[in-house]
């Protein structure tokens, strides 16, 4: 939830409310400055207080926990460059435990992140990245990717006399290995678990889009590499992520 009330000063604008605070400010008309402040109070779910199934039973009483992000980020349309921090403390926050049991965390503890999203090209040749590194102070509650990447490289031009515009191109999607949360079905949650580890896998997907006045064709080839080094590639321990996927796909935007 986020609440704000707004006040715009030329080209800066600074909001103040009971949950966020965010100001942006335009330097040179180059660089854009975001600052952004968020608490957030989350009560916890019915389920995480009182359960009875099967398999399991548990009895909680559970308090709010609390989330404080902090964020800044500096973006240049010039050098089409973007670099984001932001930093997220949580305090009584509630998980599940290696026994999918719910817990809640009595300290405090700190996920950093810092990204930088970058757009290059060379002629009619493009390059888009997006590198992020990720920290969590305390793994016995929270685990993430250290460190994860998006690329796309694509070629662009327009053919037929300028009538189709055309952007074949092949896209990157990679993280590090690290014990990634196991899914419970009995309860349909992800808990901790430090048995497998997931990721360490690149992802590549080939695609080509096709513009033509109304209509946009986009076919596309996701995970194309599949099984050509081995099949160790999941979205959650003991769940296969899904092989070599055809998409095509038709957009008319309809005009009077």
């Amino acid at each position: 939830m986020h609440i704000y009330n707004g006040l715009v000063v030329d080209n800066n604008n600074l909001k103040i409310g009971g949950s966020e605070l965010f100001a942006h400010y335009i330097i040179n008309n180059n660089f854009n400055f975001y600052f952004d402040c968020v608490t957030e109070k989350q009560i916890p779910f019915l389920t995480q207080n009182n359960f009875y199934s099967n398999h399991f039973i548990w009895q909680n009483n559970f308090i709010s926990s609390t989330v404080n992000a902090f964020s800044l980020k500096i973006s240049s349309s010039k050098y089409r460059t973007s670099l984001e921090t932001k930093l997220q403390s949580y305090s009584d926050y509630i998980y599940y435990d290696i026994d999918a049991q719910p817990k809640q965390y009595a300290n405090g503890f700190n996920l950093f992140k810092i990204s930088l999203a970058n757009k290059l090209h060379a002629g009619k040749f493009y390059l888009e990245n997006e590198i992020v590194y990720r920290n969590s102070s305390d793994e016995s509650v929270m685990r993430v990717p250290q460190f994860s990447t998006l690329s796309n490289w694509y070629y662009t031009n327009r053919v037929f006399k300028n009538n189709l515009e055309i952007q074949p191109g092949i896209a990157l999607r990679y993280f590090t290995s690290f014990f990634a949360n196991a899914y419970q079905p009995a309860t349909g949650q992800f808990y901790l678990q430090n048995e497998v580890k997931i990721g360490n896998y690149p992802y590549f997907d080939i695609f080509i889009n096709m513009n033509l006045k109304a209509a946009t064709i986009l076919f596309m080839v996701e995970h194309v590499n599949a099984g050509l080094s081995g099949r160790n590639y999941f979205t959650a321990p003991h769940y296969p992520a899904a092989g070599r996927t055809i998409k095509f796909m038709v957009r008319w935007n309809l005009v009077n």
